[in-house]
C-alpha cells in the first residue's frame, strides 16, 4: 500500500495511476459525504465528480501547501463542493425552500430524531429534505459547525441557522411519526 505522501505526490505530478489510487482509496468516504448534501444519487454521483476534480486541481495548482490530513483536507473539499451545488440550486429554483414545515413540535432533540433511524433510513430521509433543512442539518448535526460558521458558509444568518435546525429536526420527526404509524 502506497503512503499517503507518496499518493500525494504522484497526484501532484498529474500521474493517472496515482490519482486512480486516491480516488479509490477515498471514494466511499466522499460518497457518504455527497449523498447527505443530495437529493438524488445522480445528484451526490455529480458532487463527487466534482470534488475530485477540485482535489486533484488544488494538488496540482497548490504543490506548496501542504496537507497534514489528506482525509480532513479531502472531506473540506467535498463539503465545500456540496455547498457550492447548494447556491446553484437555490439560484435555479429561485428561492430557497425554507418554510415548507409547520412549525408546531419543533422543538425536538437532534438525538431522538437519529435514534429512531438506521443509517439507510436516515439518509433516505435528509435526502428527502428541502434544500435550505439539509443544508444547515447537515453543517450543524453531521459536520458539528456552530450557527455563526453556517451563516458565514451559506450567507445567512446566525438566527435563520438556528430556525432552519430547528425546522429541519421537526421535519424529520413528522416523517418518523408518520413511517412508525404506517409501519408500527
Amino acid at each position: 500500500m502506497i503512503s499517503e505522501v507518496d499518493l500525494i505526490k504522484l497526484c501532484r505530478k498529474n500521474d493517472r495511476k496515482g490519482q486512480q489510487q486516491l480516488f479509490d482509496l477515498f471514494k466511499r468516504k466522499v460518497m457518504g459525504i455527497c449523498l447527505r448534501y443530495a437529493s438524488s444519487r445522480m445528484e451526490a454521483d455529480d458532487i463527487l465528480q466534482e470534488a475530485f476534480i477540485k482535489i486533484f486541481h488544488s494538488l496540482i495548482r497548490n504543490e506548496t501547501i501542504e496537507i497534514v490530513s489528506l482525509g480532513a483536507w479531502i472531506h473540506r473539499i467535498t463539503t465545500n463542493t456540496a455547498i457550492t451545488f447548494y447556491y446553484k440550486e437555490r439560484n435555479n429554483n429561485g428561492v430557497l425552500q425554507l418554510d415548507q414545515v409547520n412549525e408546531k413540535n419543533s422543538v425536538v432533540s437532534a438525538e431522538s430524531v437519529l435514534e429512531a433511524l438506521n443509517e439507510e433510513e436516515l439518509l433516505s430521509l435528509i435526502q428527502e429534505m428541502p434544500l435550505g433543512y439539509r443544508m444547515v442539518f447537515n453543517l450543524a448535526i453531521i459536520e458539528g459547525f456552530d450557527h455563526r460558521e453556517i451563516g458565514n458558509k451559506l450567507g445567512i444568518t446566525e438566527s435563520s441557522s438556528r430556525s432552519q435546525l430547528t425546522r429541519a429536526k421537526a421535519w424529520l420527526k413528522e416523517r418518523i411519526t408518520k413511517k412508525e404509524l404506517l409501519y408500527g
